[in-house]
């Protein structure tokens, strides 16, 4: 057990080397090229998440630097291709005929966003998305970013959770 205390000390003492050495060159370098500053932090968190994960492979200083720009290089190229793909489902969405909107003559419609309006934000949406949309989940987990099994977890209890209201 002691070893392991000792080597984490090591790798966090590491770590945070690491991260005073190139955190403010890898933040201006992400914010050169991001969309947004969000997305830049994004960024800039996900490439030392991969650099503690992968530090037995992090080259030595100043090798270490680059490497980072490498794994940031990618990250934005992958957070590029998701912005593509959210944009062709949107416009996927934006092609479809609207639904009629439900009748809202006996209530049901006030009582059901008032229900949507105690969820979670992603919950109510999510629900919307089932509901008038006609989403499947794979074009769901496309929207949230995830899996369709998680989808369908979220979506089970999003409408259990609705149903309490």
């Amino acid at each position: 057990m002691a070893d392991i205390d000792v080597s984490m000390g090591r790798d966090e003492a590491w770590f945070r080397s690491l991260h005073a050495r190139s955190g403010e060159a890898l933040t201006r370098y992400a914010l050169r090229r991001a969309a947004s500053a969000a997305d830049a932090e994004d960024v800039v968190a996900e490439t030392f998440l991969v650099a503690w994960r992968r530090r037995d492979t992090v080259p030595e200083p100043p090798d270490d630097l680059l490497w980072l720009y490498g794994v940031a290089r990618n990250t934005l190229s992958n957070v590029t291709r998701g912005e593509r793909r959210r944009d062709r489902l949107r416009g996927r969405i934006a092609a479809e005929p609207p639904a009629a909107p439900a009748p809202d003559g006996d209530g049901l419609g006030a009582a059901v966003r008032d229900a949507l309006s105690h969820l979670p934000p992603d919950d109510a949406e999510l629900l919307l998305l089932i509901a008038w949309e006609e989403l499947s989940h794979r074009e769901l987990a496309a929207v949230f970013e995830t899996t369709e099994n998680a989808i369908a977890l979220r979506a089970s209890r999003a409408k259990r959770r609705l149903a309490g209201l």
